[in-house]
């Protein structure tokens, strides 16, 4: 059905947009820690 596909379109948004937050909050808290 429709909705099935926009919602499975939504969580793989979703988890890409979580994804990226993950990896920059890990490269600030790498570069926090270098300079600390």
């Amino acid at each position: 059905s429709k909705s099935l596909e926009n919602r499975q379109r939504f969580l793989r948004r979703a988890k890409a947009l979580v994804q990226r937050a993950v990896k920059d909050t890990s490269q600030k808290r790498d570069i926090r820690d270098v300079l600390e």
